[in-house]
């Protein structure tokens, strides 16, 4: 079995010119946007079917649509997704994955070549067939070195999604105080939980302000505090009684910090080990201090935000970590 997958926009002749060149095809994938104001695509796709059907009536032609065809993420997915199917379900073989680059807005285009190259794929480009200069050929195989994506254990998948998922409000309580010449600002670094949002930034209810964020979405999603990272992997991770033991998590080992003894719980450093990995394989980024947004009462009924930097270890998920993170979701570890 042979599998094309071919993004379409509003020009859908280089999908005929791929067929017609590197057969021979199997199955079709049409990956179209849905129907705007402008362009109706599913119309679109389903006239490029009967084209297609009309020559090569034993090619089995699947649509899929997808959201947005602007953001690179929506094409991959729906790319990634096929993939997994046809190696999973049919067996189908990299070798016979044939992706078409050739099509759609310049993210579609993006995505297809980037999942080709992580997938290790074949991918095609198709020239203009409007000009008869360029000959009988038409289609172009691109030289794609594939590259694939680094393994991850379980302990190092569930902290990128925890990142990847974490919600980090950056607004947090105050104290402005003046001594002489000096400035002192107080933090108050344990969120009080509130109706509004339950501490987490997330809006649980239809009040619009409340004393932890003020109800103006001060958050960054895709980044989350060392210590919030112990206390969820714990919470999401405990499957039974004495899994804590089992982790060391209710454990602490002493150490020695220069002169001094420090303890630490077991399980952090199993945590930190994945941490660390997750940073070398540039999916997370390590910030040594945490930005936060203060309001600062200037008196007369006047307020001024202003962005600090406090000491606190917090880690932020990159462009790369959200792709994988999102593999994950859709394939697991299965590619």
């Amino acid at each position: 079995m042979v599998v094309h997958i071919s993004p379409i926009g509003t020009e859908t002749a280089h999908v005929h010119a791929f067929i017609r060149e590197t057969q021979p095809c199997t199955k079709l994938y049409i990956i179209h946007s849905k129907k705007n104001a402008k362009i109706d695509f599913p119309k679109k796709a389903r006239d490029l079917e009967k084209k297609i059907n009309a020559v090569n009536s034993d090619v089995k032609i699947i649509k899929r649509p997808i959201e947005n065809a602007f953001n690179l993420h929506d094409t991959y997915d729906a790319i990634t997704v096929i993939i997994g199917e046809e190696r999973v379900k049919n067996h189908v073989a990299n070798d016979d994955i044939k992706i078409n680059v050739t099509g759609g807005t310049n993210a579609m285009a993006a995505a297809a070549m980037l999942a080709a190259t992580i997938r290790g794929t074949k991918a095609y480009y198709v020239l203009d067939t409007r000009k008869k200069e360029l000959g009988p050929k038409y289609v172009v195989k691109l030289p794609v070195p594939a590259i694939g994506i680094a393994k991850l254990n379980s302990t190092q998948q569930e902290v990128l999604r925890l990142v990847s998922e974490g919600t980090f409000v950056s607004l947090i309580k105050v104290t402005i105080k003046e001594e002489g010449h000096k400035t002192m600002i107080r933090y108050d670094l344990e969120s009080a939980k509130c109706d509004h949002c339950d501490g987490t930034g997330r809006q649980t209810t239809g009040i619009t302000k409340c004393d932890h964020c003020d109800g103006t979405g001060h958050k960054s999603t895709g980044a989350i505090t060392h210590t919030e990272i112990l206390v969820k992997f714990t919470d999401t991770n405990k499957k039974s009684d004495t899994y804590g033991q089992k982790m060391g998590l209710d454990q602490e080992v002493s150490y020695a910090a220069g002169k001094r003894k420090r303890s630490i719980r077991k399980g952090e450093n199993m945590i930190a080990a994945a941490v660390k990995e997750l940073v070398n394989k540039d999916y997370v980024e390590k910030l040594d201090q945490t930005p936060v947004k203060v309001t600062k009462d200037l008196g007369g009924g006047k307020q001024a935000e202003e962005t600090y930097n406090i000491k606190r270890i917090m880690y932020r998920i990159t462009e790369l970590g959200i792709r994988h993170a999102r593999d994950i979701m859709l394939l697991g570890e299965k590619l």
